[in-house]
C-alpha cells in the first residue's frame, strides 16, 4: 500500500501542513482510532534548515514515551533511574521545563539537565564536575556533537571523568573515533539512538551492539533507493510512516539520511 502512495518531502510538509492535519471535528466516534486530545504542534530541524512544523496528540506523546522506555530498559536504563541529559538542544532543554506536568514527569524519570549548547572549555569542566560528583548516577543522554566536543576536549586537555555504564546518542552520527573516545574517557557503553522532535523514536542500537533495531510498532521505517526498498545490505534514503500519529498525515516522509538496511 505504502509503495503506491506519494512520498512527501520537508518542503511539501511546510506547504501543505494544513491540509495534512487530521482536525478533531473530522473525527467521528467509534471510527476505530484513538480520540484526539490536547491537538497541538511542534517545531523541528529549525539547527539544520528551516523548522518543520507538524501536529501530534496525547496518543503518540504516550506511545512514544513508551516506546523510549522499552529501548533504555533492554539497554540497562530502568524506568525511574536517573540520568545525565547532556543536550546541546535548547529546544529539547525547554520542554522539559514547559509545564508543570513536563516538570513532573522529568523528575520521575531522574533527569539530571546539563546544558551543553554553546560549550566552553568552562561549561566542560562544570559538566566533568557535576558527573564525578553525582556518584549515584551512571548513565546518560548525549546529543552527538557534544559529546564529540567533550570527549576532543577530554583527550587533548586530560580532563578525567568517572566512568558511566552507558551513555545513549542522538542527534547525529555516531562514527567509530567518537566510540573509541568515550570508552577510553566516559562509559563502558555506546548506545546510537535514532528519533527526531516530530516522529519520536525510530530505531535505537540493539543491546548486542549489532545495528539499529526499528521501532516498527510506532513508525514505519523504509529505506528506499530510486522509490523502491533496497534489500538486505542495500543502502538508501529513509522514508518514515508515523502509524501512531493520528493528529497529521505523516506517510512516507523524506528525512533526507541515509542508512544500511
Amino acid at each position: 500500500m505504502l509503495a503506491l502512495l506519494p512520498i512527501i518531502t520537508k518542503v511539501e510538509l511546510r506547504t501543505y501542513r494544513e491540509q495534512l492535519r487530521i482536525a478533531p471535528e473530522n473525527r467521528k466516534s467509534g471510527d476505530g482510532y484513538p480520540p484526539i486530545r490536547r491537538q497541538r504542534s511542534i517545531k523541528s530541524g529549525g539547527s539544520t534548515g528551516v523548522p518543520v512544523e507538524i501536529y501530534f496528540d496525547d496518543t503518540f506523546s504516550n506511545r512514544n514515551r513508551a516506546t523510549y522506555d522499552y529501548f533504555y530498559q533492554l539497554c540497562g536504563l530502568n524506568p525511574g533511574e536517573p540520568f545525565f541529559f547532556i543536550w546541546g538542544s535548547p529546544n529539547e532543554l525547554k520542554d522539559i521545563k514547559t509545564s508543570r506536568k513536563k516538570q513532573f514527569s522529568s523528575w520521575l524519570r531522574g533527569v539530571q539537565a546539563l546544558p551543553a549548547f554553546g560549550l566552553t572549555k568552562e561549561k566542560i569542566v562544570e559538566i566533568r564536575n557535576q558527573i564525578n560528583a553525582s556518584r549515584q548516577i551512571d548513565s546518560a543522554m548525549c546529543f552527538t556533537s557534544a559529546a564529540e566536543t567533550i570527549m576532543k576536549f577530554a583527550e587533548l586537555e586530560g580532563l578525567e571523568f568517572r566512568k558511566l555504564e552507558r551513555i545513549f546518542l542522538g542527534g547525529g552520527i555516531v562514527h567509530q573515533r567518537l566510540r573509541e573516545l568515550l570508552h577510553k574517557h566516559l562509559e563502558s557503553e555506546v548506545f546510537n539512538t535514532y528519533a527526531s522532535r516530530d516522529f519520536g523514536m525510530m530505531a535505537h542500537e540493539t543491546p548486542a551492539h549489532d545495528g539499529l533495531s526499528v521501532a516498527d510498532w510506532f513508525n514505519k521505517i523504509e529505506v528506499l533507493s530510486s522509490g523502491k526498498q533496497v534489500k538486505a545490505g542495500g543502502v538508501g534514503e529513509v522514508h518514515v510512516t508515523a502509524i501512531n500519529n493520528y493528529s497529521c498525515a505523516l506517510i512516507r516522509v523524506a528525512m533526507g539520511d541515509t542508512a544500511r538496511w
